[in-house]
């Protein structure tokens, strides 16, 4: 039974940011931030993780809880929910592969409780927030007691379970460019059943010249790697084409020897090359169709049988 429950700590409640960095600077090193608490309580729960001497719950900080444009950025704070991401129409409208990512991450419970900060700070790489955030190109928010810093997101995840963050440091929040005309994006996952961590994910972001050609091309592949892999000879090879199907799926077959995934109990390391090299190819084709308003096929194939 003593097993079965998480190690001795104590719990301390922050009400605002101020509070929340006080404690985390006062006890630096021996102290955990709960947000939505889906990542950190069953790792504590199941002693994965070295019990931290202090628990400090920040869910009640109203100030991280938000999603808002500003100009052309779209901003969301690291206390939003899966849901809100999910039903806010703003991400569906400027950032739609964060939308897809939050519309297939976890269960209804996860996904309102979970929080796209703790997500980021937890860092797995089978997550499903990570490769959209590096394939956009977007800003990680970090705050302490000492500074305020923002950092790519393609230089915030660093190994598995490892960020930038120091241990006086927390995520505040997310900036990503809000998609404009002739941009799209998109993210599809495999996943062994609904709600599961991704065998292999790709997040695919396409802007789009005056011609139809890909004047950008942003690509990162989660699951694969210990961090989001960006497959640059595909990406390389698709600037300046027109997105045709034959193209991108040549380019598409780069990934191959771009990636050394894992093997463990979900797929074999072949396989997970396989399809990278499939979901690769799907997420940028999908991609172009938004730039150029038309409606996606796998992206829209994999909700509707996931929904089933």
């Amino acid at each position: 039974m003593e097993k079965s429950r998480p190690g001795r700590f104590e719990y301390l409640k922050a009400s605002t940011l101020d509070e929340a960095l006080e404690l985390l600077s006062k006890h630096s090193g021996n102290a955990k931030i709960l947000a939505g608490g889906q990542s950190l309580v069953p790792l504590l729960k199941l002693r994965l993780l070295d019990p931290p001497k202090y628990l400090i719950d920040i869910s009640k900080v109203k100030d991280l809880r938000y999603i808002r444009k500003e100009g052309s950025l779209l901003e969301i704070g690291a206390l939003t929910t899966h849901h809100d991401l999910e039903t806010k129409e703003s991400i569906r409208e400027y950032s739609p592969s964060l939308w897809d990512a939050a519309y297939v991450l976890g269960d209804p419970l996860v996904r309102n409780r979970g929080t796209i900060g703790g997500a980021l700070a937890h860092h797995d790489p089978a997550g499903d927030y990570p490769a959209v955030l590096v394939s956009l190109g977007a800003t990680i928010s970090i705050r302490s007691n000492r500074n305020k810093r923002n950092v790519r997101a393609g230089e915030f995840f660093l190994d598995y379970f490892t960020t930038d963050l120091a241990s006086d440091e927390m995520l505040t929040g997310i900036s990503v460019h809000a998609l404009e005309k002739k941009q799209g994006s998109a993210y599809l996952k495999m996943e062994r059943v609904v709600g599961d961590f991704a065998i292999v994910g790709a997040a695919a972001f396409v802007e789009l010249d005056h011609d139809d050609s890909a004047a950008r091309v942003g690509i990162a592949l989660s699951a694969v790697g210990n961090r989001p892999i960006v497959p640059e000879k595909m990406i390389k090879k698709l600037t300046g084409m027109k997105l045709e199907e034959s193209v991108v799926r040549e380019a598409a077959e780069e990934v191959r020897d771009e990636i050394t995934p894992p093997a463990d109990i979900r797929a074999s390391s072949e396989y997970r090359k396989d399809m990278a090299v499939v979901l690769a190819r799907r997420a940028v084709l999908d991609a172009a169709r938004r730039a150029n308003q038309q409606q996606v096929e796998h992206v829209a194939q994999y909700q509707t049988l996931r929904a089933a």
